[in-house]
């Protein structure tokens, strides 16, 4: 469940379905970007510098403590030498309770639980 969920957000945040993915930030994850247009700019930045995804390097589903990570690491059209990897703490009911990209060296080592590492969609 947790990598289709994460799969699927994925494609909504790099499609520019931005809405969908909004509504199930918890409000907590919402207040850390302060309001809708906030985080509409963030992508909109993110999508001008780096352009789209070109590779699927790796996808993850990490579990630990009440949250599921979902990672996928990938490169993009803007420099396809410096993969990035998008994150999404979800909470049982699917809602994300953590977000964030980060570069892919940057990686939180520390992230609960076990991981298991999956053969990235295609």
């Amino acid at each position: 469940m947790a990598l289709e969920r994460g799969r699927r957000l994925t494609r909504l945040l790099y499609s520019g379905q931005l809405e969908l993915v909004w509504k199930v930030f918890t409000p907590g994850v919402q207040s850390e970007w302060g309001n809708f247009a906030a985080f509409a700019a963030y992508r909109a930045e993110g999508a001008k510098t780096y352009g789209a995804e070109t590779r699927v390097l790796r996808e993850n589903v990490i579990r630990g403590g009440s949250l599921t990570y979902y990672t996928r690491t990938a490169t993009f059209e803007g420099d396809r030498n410096v993969p990035w990897t998008v994150i999404f703490g979800l909470t049982p009911e699917g809602r994300v309770q953590e977000f964030g990209i980060v570069g892919a060296g940057v990686l939180p080592g520390d992230l609960p639980g076990e991981s298991r590492e999956v053969e990235p969609s295609r």
